[in-house]
């Protein structure tokens, strides 16, 4: 077999592998185009981060209508634990800065919700919503939104997890 990391030197292993196969996800084109990539990471029932991400998945894009501004993370999923994917919704998006949704809330932009979608075996897909979060914008164009977030989600059976990273 032989792989690269990154722009790294070409590199060639052999592995037996008896009766086993080997099966490998290749990126598609897709993947290997120049453009934002969110690093993102989940604490408790769904503990898992971006860099499971799923070759071929579409996502990283933020879409702006009627003052709104939506962040959605691509797939990922670690193995033996559920698909995820992340979005932050801003329902007023008012440019650059702080924006925060506390039980007591200080002054700020607005508020931010963080949502965490998950796909759980038969049952589908399941979001679940931030209960606090906090999201600083650095930068925002029409397609992209740059910045850092943290949220406590409320998760099944009412258990909290943690949601951070940057965007």
């Amino acid at each position: 077999m032989s792989y690269r990391y990154g722009s790294g030197t070409l590199r060639q292993e052999t592995l037996p592998l008896g009766s086993a196969r080997l099966r490998l996800r290749m990126p598609t084109t897709k993947d290997c185009l120049l453009r934002p990539h969110s690093h993102i990471s989940l604490d408790g029932p769904f503990a898992t981060s971006s860099d499971w991400t799923i070759p071929g998945s579409s996502g990283d894009t933020c879409t702006r209508a009627a003052g709104a501004l939506v962040f959605r993370s691509r797939l990922f999923q670690r193995p033996n634990k559920p698909m995820i994917r992340v979005a932050i919704q801003f329902p007023r998006f008012k440019g650059l800065g702080l924006y925060r949704t506390l039980t007591d809330p200080a002054p700020t932009r607005g508020p931010a919700q963080v949502l965490v979608t998950a796909g759980i075996g038969i049952h589908g897909w399941t979001t679940f919503r931030s209960q606090t979060s906090v999201v600083d914008a650095t930068r925002a164009t029409r397609t992209t939104l740059r910045g850092r977030f943290h949220a406590t989600v409320i998760g099944p059976h009412r258990q909290p997890f943690r949601v951070y990273g940057a965007l």
